[in-house]
């Protein structure tokens, strides 16, 4: 599988004496050119003084933020590791430009979800929530909405939002029609599936799949899952979220 990356040096307007960890840079992955991942930080831990990449994470209900688009294996989280802070680093890269890195033998990054990854959740315009495996990445509470205008539903990764507009933008996304049409297909038919195992099991009697009043965070079965790395401890909120600007791409 082929990654594309692209980094940012960033250096803040001022320094917060009392945080574990400093902002140094931000990151862009392209997958396949068919998905983007948007707004990872590069971080400096003060104590160690070393840089290391934080993937976007989301807040919740217990209040810890946790990865909710991460690597399943530690060999794929290792080389995006390196190459992402080797790119970061690198005298002779352009900032702000893609380049593309092999990854080597890895699962291709292509969408796959059961209906053990999926749930009817009904709260606003939502009808489920669940999640998707690509490869060894997943993406995780993925929510599919109602549209307003039309009887037909659409996908929505998290949200944050960019503090110089004040609009809330996804930070995982298909960046082709061929993409989200897919994205949204293998969704929908993880939602379907459990909505019929759903009912065979009440006809059944068996009381499998209980009503469901919270919002778990489901995760894709896989025997080499290290996990969503969980940094509650290094409070991201409040750093600044900034927009890059398309690039041409490079290959390495």
């Amino acid at each position: 599988m082929k990654i594309s990356i692209r980094t940012n040096h960033y250096t803040p307007s001022e320094t917060k004496e009392n945080s574990k960890v400093e902002l140094k840079g931000y990151a862009t992955l392209r997958f396949d050119d068919k998905y983007v991942l948007d707004n990872i930080r590069i971080m400096k831990s003060k104590e160690k003084g070393t840089l290391f990449v934080a993937l976007p994470t989301i807040k919740g209900r217990d209040g810890e933020r946790k990865e909710f688009f991460h690597p399943i294996t530690s060999d794929t989280r290792n080389a995006l590791n390196k190459a992402v802070l080797g790119q970061f680093s690198s005298e002779s890269v352009v900032q702000g430009d893609f380049y593309t890195y092999d990854l080597g033998k890895t699962a291709t990054f292509e969408p796959t979800a059961k209906g053990n990854n999926f749930f009817d959740y009904t709260k606003d315009n939502i009808v489920g929530i669940g999640s998707v495996k690509f490869g060894e990445w997943v993406c995780e509470n993925i929510q599919i909405k109602k549209m307003k205008d039309k009887d037909d539903v659409y996908i929505d990764t998290p949200n944050r939002k960019d503090k110089s507009t004040g609009e809330y933008k996804q930070m995982f996304f298909p960046i082709t029609k061929e993409a989200s049409a897919e994205f949204k297909k293998v969704c929908v038919d993880a939602l379907e599936e459990y909505k019929a195992e759903k009912a065979k099991s009440a006809d059944w009697g068996i009381g499998v799949h209980e009503e469901r009043s919270v919002e778990p965070a489901p995760v894709v079965e896989n025997t080499q899952d290290v996990g969503a790395m969980s940094i509650d401890d290094m409070d991201l909120s409040d750093f600044e979220d900034i927009d890059l600007s398309a690039s041409n791409g490079k290959s390495l």
